[in-house]
């Protein structure tokens, strides 16, 4: 089954979806590159009006999430969102200790 694939039977689930750093490098070659599978998972996020969550490791042993917002949702909607999930994920990750603005890659979409 592909990273894709998965990615598309995680977000029926309505269960947040979460993709490690190994899963999206899995995911840019199955759609041939970081801006392809960044369009991609940002038109899966706009079609199951879901965000889609990036875990990403640090040097230091923590780790940084980045949620991924389904097209047209404001900023407000987005902190909401992440509040309501906050302690879901806090209880795959550990503590969340803030939430920051998501900001698209240039040259996305």
């Amino acid at each position: 089954m592909t990273m894709g694939r998965l990615i598309l039977t995680g977000l029926k689930s309505g269960v947040p979806t979460v993709l490690t750093v190994h899963a999206l490098m899995q995911l840019s070659r199955e759609k041939g590159g970081d801006k392809a599978a960044m369009r991609w998972l940002m038109t899966q996020a706009t079609t199951a009006n879901t965000p889609i969550i990036i875990n990403v490791p640090n040097a230091d042993g923590s780790s940084q999430s980045v949620a991924v917002p389904p097209a047209g949702w404001s900023e407000e909607k987005m902190m909401g969102w992440l509040s309501v999930k906050r302690e879901v994920l806090g209880g795959v990750f550990g503590e969340v200790d803030g939430i920051r603005k998501f900001r698209e890659p240039e040259g996305v979409r």
